[in-house]
């Protein structure tokens, strides 16, 4: 499996989960659903988007071979006088083909340390909203991501209180939410 093979199925599988998240939020009164609906309305045109990109590089970089998909002399394969040879090079091309896969897998320290980080910031995020509320952890989680990524404190501050103000507007002023709905108050 390829890396560009892999992305569209993790795309398709997003998608798929964006289309359920809409569905659950149906049932939802309007004032709290509408929200999160348009957010994930936004996401699954992003997705749909971002899966006919992969399509179309998928198609244009489809470059038939030779006669039965078995590649030919003139492709930079030994002649068939040397059966020996043309294995070997057959066998060489099966392996470069099939060692994406295992790329994939295997990760490096930085995107190792990136996905820890985001898993911690989702998990803090939701325990952070269930406890004090969504408008307090907003502000402070943007804050501290920001700080973990070595950003300027001034600069990771303003971002915070601007998030944490965003979300009290939409959430308290438009929706017409409690700003602090958190277990704790």
């Amino acid at each position: 499996m390829t890396e560009g093979r892999f992305q569209l199925g993790l795309s398709a599988v997003l998608l798929v989960g964006t289309a359920w998240y809409i569905l659950q939020m149906v049932s939802y009164p309007s004032h709290a659903g509408r929200v999160p609906t348009i957010v994930a309305l936004v996401m699954g045109g992003a997705l749909l988007l971002q899966m006919v990109g992969q399509v179309r590089s998928f198609r244009a970089s489809a470059a038939p071979s030779g006669p039965g998909g078995v590649p030919t002399a003139a492709e930079g394969l030994a002649s068939s006088d040397d059966p020996l040879a043309y294995a070997e090079e057959r066998v060489q091309q099966v392996e470069e083909a099939t060692s994406g896969f295992g790329v994939l897998l295997a990760l490096d320290s930085v995107r190792r340390r990136r996905f820890i980080e985001i898993a911690l910031f989702s998990i803090l995020f939701y325990v952070g909203a269930l406890m004090v509320g969504f408008v307090l952890t907003t502000g402070i989680l943007i804050s501290a991501f920001l700080l973990v990524a070595r950003e300027r404190l001034l600069v990771a501050l303003a971002a915070g209180l601007l998030a944490a103000g965003a979300v009290y507007l939409l959430v308290v002023i438009v929706i017409e939410m409690p700003a602090l709905d958190g277990y704790l108050f």
